[in-house]
């Protein structure tokens, strides 16, 4: 897959992903202005490192086993569904609308999520062997 040999052969930039809208910041993280659909990529890491995304971020049906490198602050909806997750390392710290996190390998429960501020629902699915 091209996107997945360009973000072990360079640093990935949003660009690579169809992102346009954003920001950098000097920390070298960015602000996505837009939602934000980085589903079905085979990624196993989130590509660089993301401070806000203004609107929705799904990152679903990957290859991540953490979550280090997404947004620290979602507006809307935040998806890590259907990944093989076995950590919460990286989760946004604020998600303005749902949180999913289905069809993981690790039985999350709500209360790992008591560090996030949730605006709307958590959705948790548990399903081993992902």
């Amino acid at each position: 897959m091209v996107l997945q040999f360009l973000t072990e052969t360079k640093q990935a930039i949003p660009e690579d992903f169809g992102i346009f809208n954003y920001e950098r910041h000097d920390d070298g993280s960015v602000t996505i202005n837009s939602s934000t659909y980085l589903a079905g990529f085979g990624l196993t890491k989130i590509p660089f490192k993301i401070k806000k995304v203004v609107g929705d971020f799904n990152i679903y049906h990957n290859k991540l086993e953490t979550l280090e490198n997404a947004p620290e602050e979602v507006t809307g909806d935040f998806d890590c569904s259907n990944n093989p997750l076995v950590t919460l390392r990286g989760c946004p710290k604020k998600v303005g609308g749902d949180f999913y996190c289905l069809e993981t390998n690790e039985n999350f429960r709500e209360r790992d999520f008591d560090n996030v501020k949730i605006g709307g629902m958590l959705h948790l699915e548990y399903s081993p062997g992902l």
